[in-house]
């Protein structure tokens, strides 16, 4: 908001905890044009879906519920949301990537850039090359930069 004073702002944030430093942090500078919401991003509006809260680090939507951690949220549809231009989406969606991008790879063309934090799932198939033929096919060029170093970046599973 610093750099683009009237740049209007749509977050999501579906962990009842970090969404309270959220908008606690919004009030606390004075932001406006900035909408947040109480939702995780995922394929369908859906009401009651399992979260894995993580303490801040990245929460995700789960299949399977694990420990007192996970909560109940509402999720919304992204591509319900992009009818319009929009200059920048960034997406960082704690291992949902594909099936989003999948479901809106049509709306890319209202979206000038994309910034996404791909998240792999251990014992699960990488998808990253299928995420980035989605965004090839969309005209997007990227850049790839790793967040964390792994140590065995490299390994076949011994499964």
């Amino acid at each position: 908001k610093s750099l683009y004073p009237e740049a209007r702002i749509i977050g999501f944030e579906p962990d009842p905890q970090l969404y309270q430093i959220l908008t606690n942090n919004i009030s606390e500078f004075s932001l406006h044009n900035v909408e947040i919401f109480e939702k995780a991003i995922w394929i369908e509006n859906a009401k009651d879906m399992p979260f894995q809260r993580d303490m801040g680090w990245g929460g995700k939507l789960t299949e399977y519920p694990t420990s007192k951690s996970t909560v109940l949220v509402d999720t919304l549809r992204l591509k319900d949301l992009i009818s319009q231009q929009i200059d920048l989406l960034k997406v960082d969606i704690e291992g949902a990537e594909f099936e989003v991008f999948t479901d809106i790879q049509h709306h890319l063309d209202f979206i000038n850039s994309i910034f996404v934090e791909y998240h792999g799932k251990a014992g699960e198939s990488q998808k990253l090359g299928q995420l980035l033929n989605i965004l090839q096919n969309a005209h997007f060029r990227y850049y790839i930069k790793e967040a964390k170093s792994i140590r065995h970046p490299f390994v076949k599973p011994t499964n």
